[in-house]
């Protein structure tokens, strides 16, 4: 009897939970999503300061997981309480969305690495120590790129620009909600 009334103040309780974040959308993204990363960033400083015992390896791999657990599954899991499975779908959906065209995957290949070096011709002192295109830079390349792809750039897409910018953009406005949104994350 008491199992069944406790099990009823739970579903209870959790129903309403659901309503206020539901209310509060944007509150309960960042309130996740900041918790989130931190929990999972506590590791990685308190190894880097010497506190925990090992290497950096577990560390690492935590650190490199902080834009999924953080900010990804917050966008997840608001994305199902206030949308549900379409929600969920939809979101999915945006990500497979290729608007752009050919020159700009070209650009993000070819033109961004050029703007590097171009970067680099350009500071005093740094051409003369400059070694030069080694095979390291050519293979690594396309690994780096994937890496920050997939670490960096989905997550934020999920998180960032899928849920937290269509939200704030009704309330203020293309340029003051976007504005608002990279304050918020710097």
């Amino acid at each position: 009897m008491e199992t069944a009334k406790a099990s009823r103040q739970s579903a209870t309780a959790s129903r309403s939970l659901q309503q206020v974040m539901r209310q509060h959308p944007l509150f309960f993204f960042f309130l996740m999503s900041y918790a989130g990363s931190w929990i999972i960033s506590i590791p990685y400083v308190l190894s880097f300061w010497g506190i925990l015992p090992g290497d950096y390896t577990i560390a690492n791999a935590m650190f490199i997981l902080k834009p999924f657990v953080g900010r990804t599954l917050a966008a997840i899991v608001m994305t199902g309480i206030i949308e549900g499975k379409a929600g969920l779908l939809r979101l999915r959906d945006r990500l497979k969305q290729r608007r752009a065209g050919w020159q700009w995957y070209l650009f993000i290949l070819v033109g961004i690495p050029a703007l590097l070096l171009l970067g680099i011709i350009i500071q005093p002192g740094t051409l003369a120590s400059f070694q030069g295109l080694t095979s390291v830079i050519l293979v690594s390349y396309p690994v780096y790129f994937l890496v920050v792809f997939f670490a960096v750039a989905m997550p934020e897409e999920i998180s960032w620009r899928g849920f937290a910018l269509p939200r704030m953009q009704p309330c203020y406005g293309p340029l003051w909600g976007t504005r608002l949104l990279c304050t918020s994350i710097w």
